[in-house]
């Protein structure tokens, strides 16, 4: 709990936390220095060295106006955009490359759209339908809310030379994979990868949510279902169910039964 160093850097600087509340991804990234503080002024950004505060920064890195507000890094992409504009709502994307091990994809790129999340309402302060809590990562993919459509872009290649445009008003969302639905209001929802299984079993309602391998909830409602999509087993949740991973066999899930937490877990085969 002791201070292991300070530091003090001149001029217009903001500290960014790339895995958390100002990130562009829900979820932490797998590994401790993805998720160290980012120093951005309004023409570099640097890197912190845990050990000692020393900066690194990014060399040949061109910052648009406006200045940084969320930065996330994610596969072999550092990538940062900039707060919808009050009135045009106009945002930049900057991906910049930081793997080295990249053959002949695009190093760095840099997108200007009108933001426009079909999902969120209009915020008052900028007049955008903007949600800065909501990722732009969604498993395996980034989607870029553009009011054109969304640009879906694949995240372990990361370069929009291999990104594909969404219907106006289509967006990501996860459904506790990692392979991403698309959403619309008034339409079914459908994956994103037309050759991966149908979004939900049949006989269950569009709020529907996986909860591990074969086990859903619907409301109250659990469902086991065999590979086939046949019912195993009903029981009922009083809360969100959610699955986890013990020294056992497979993986379990927990929901509330009143007051109580019940757990199912599987067992060794003979």
């Amino acid at each position: 709990g002791r201070r292991a160093w300070t530091r003090t850097e001149r001029g217009p600087v903001r500290v960014l936390d790339g895995c958390r509340d100002d990130a562009l991804a829900v979820e932490r990234p797998s590994g401790d220095h993805r998720c160290g503080p980012y120093l951005v002024t309004p023409d570099r950004v640097a890197t912190l060295d845990p050990e000692n505060g020393r900066p690194s920064w990014l060399t040949g890195l061109r910052l648009p106006r406006g200045g940084i507000d969320r930065i996330t890094r994610n596969g072999g992409h550092l990538t940062m955009a900039t707060a919808p504009a009050t009135g045009s709502c106009r945002v930049t994307v900057v991906a910049a490359r930081i793997s080295k091990d990249d053959g002949e994809e695009e190093r760095d790129w840099q997108r200007t759209f009108v933001w426009d999340q079909p999902q969120a309402p209009r915020e008052p302060r900028s007049g955008c339908r903007w949600d800065r809590t909501l990722p732009l990562f969604t498993g395996y993919a980034m989607a870029l809310p553009d009011t054109e459509g969304a640009l879906v872009v694949p995240l372990y290649v990361g370069t929009l030379s291999h990104s594909r445009r969404l219907a106006p008003g289509e967006y990501l969302v996860g459904d506790g994979t990692m392979n991403p639905i698309i959403r619309a209001a008034g339409r079914p929802d459908r994956p994103l990868d037309r050759t991966d299984p149908p979004v939900r079993p049949a006989g269950l309602s569009p709020a529907a949510r996986r909860v591990t391998a074969g086990f859903w909830q619907d409301g109250r409602r659990l469902v086991l279902l065999d590979h086939e999509g046949r019912p195993l087993w009903e029981g009922a949740s009083d809360c969100r169910a959610f699955a986890g991973e013990g020294t056992g066999p497979g993986t379990f899930v927990t929901w509330c039964d009143g007051t109580d937490l019940v757990t199912l877990r599987p067992v060794p085969a003979d």
